[in-house]
């Protein structure tokens, strides 16, 4: 007989942004309960684009990026990393209807990684 554990392994996500000189929030995200096989963009049961819309788009980015530019009087840029979400189509539909500036940069640059 061999004793087996039950998986129990459970995460959280969370998401937060910093500015300079200022921290902005720290968010902990609904993530969606998935059965079965994850459809490709959950490979990792992170976060849909419907979900990073509503739960970080229109949520804590917006307030913190609209508190930043009132603050400093100057119009401000997100950075994002390569993550699906970030780089849909409904993620750049909303970015642009909220007004959200978005910093274009390569995925891969050796200038970045000095």
């Amino acid at each position: 007989m061999v004793y087996t554990h039950p998986n129990t392994k459970s995460g959280i996500m969370v998401w937060g942004c910093i500015a300079y000189g200022t921290k902005g929030p720290l968010v902990r995200l609904d993530l969606p309960r998935l059965k079965g096989k994850a459809p490709k963009d959950h490979k990792r049961g992170g976060l849909d684009a419907e979900g990073y819309v509503a739960q970080v788009l229109e949520g804590p980015l917006l307030q913190f990026y609209k508190d930043c530019e009132k603050e400093r009087d100057k119009k401000m840029l997100v950075v994002e990393d390569g993550a699906p979400a970030h780089n849909s189509k409904l993620a750049a539909e909303a970015r642009t209807q909220l007004g959200i500036k978005r910093l274009a940069h390569p995925v891969h640059s050796p200038d970045l990684n000095c």
